[in-house]
């Protein structure tokens, strides 16, 4: 299972080599503290497997990462190709207008949306702590009722609830025989 995991994670890091220099660096004591934590022969197996095939792809990233194309040699290329299609596109390609990123705008349109979101979470949670007051009496009130319920009298109760009073009297009315 362990390895299932593991072999997904290293199809997905070949994926995604761009952000491989962003990843966090895994050490040899992160695989040892695991290996302290792990009982069974069995596991432990595993994790000299994981730890392979993480090694193994590190080396792979790392070939990756170093590895740069041929540099392109256009004179030799008009040579053998067509020149109007290179110059196409050396055409093309200078024409190629790049898009700037302009992060201050971005950065405080996040800010903005954070400090709202920040006031609704705040809001919310106030709302919740008064909930959380509110049930916490009813569980006290259900305790306090569920400790003298085989002793209770119709009276205690009916001071305890005193809408059923309204309903008993209702109902009394309702169901009486006498005009």
């Amino acid at each position: 299972m362990l390895r299932v995991a593991v072999t997904r994670a290293v199809a997905r890091s070949n994926a995604v080599r761009a952000f491989a220099s962003q990843a966090p660096a895994t050490s040899q004591s992160d695989f040892e503290a695991l290996a302290a934590v792990i009982d069974s022969d069995e596991g432990r197996r595993q994790l000299a497997g994981i730890r392979a095939q993480f090694i193994e792809a590190q080396n792979r990233l790392e070939e990756l990462d170093s590895q740069t194309g041929p540099k392109i040699d256009w004179a030799e290329l008009k040579k053998n190709v067509d020149p109007t299609l290179v110059a196409a596109h050396d055409e093309a390609f200078k024409g190629i207008k790049w898009p700037t990123f302009d992060s201050s705008a971005t950065v405080a349109d996040v800010k903005a949306k954070f400090a709202e979101f920040k006031k609704q979470a705040e809001a919310l949670s106030a709302q919740a702590e008064k909930a959380v007051a509110e049930i916490e009496k009813e569980v006290a009130k259900t305790e306090r009722i569920k400790e003298k319920v085989s002793s209770m009298t119709i009276d205690e109760y009916l001071e305890e609830f005193p809408e059923e009073t309204k309903v008993i009297d209702e109902q009394s009315l309702k169901d009486s025989m006498m005009p």
